[in-house]
């Protein structure tokens, strides 16, 4: 039950940088906050568990940019 709070705790801060930067023209002014919420943790958790558990590449050798430019370009 921790985990799950603690997911819950996550999807709140990214919905409110998600409305924070529709707020600045960041993103589109028609972008569903929870639903680009959704997005941006599934990428994750998949990303997640591809380079941590099957492909266990050192950290410093994860382009952590690459999915941070793919997951905010689709939000734009």
């Amino acid at each position: 039950m921790q985990l799950i709070a603690e997911r819950e705790v996550i999807c709140e801060q990214i919905i409110d940088l998600v409305k924070a930067a529709k707020a600045k023209g960041e993103c589109r002014a028609d972008l569903d906050e929870e639903l680009a919420t959704f997005c941006i943790m599934e990428t994750l958790d998949e990303f997640s568990k591809k380079r941590f558990f099957c492909n266990r590449s050192p950290l410093e050798e994860i382009d952590y940019q690459v999915i941070v430019d793919m997951v905010l370009k689709g939000l734009r």
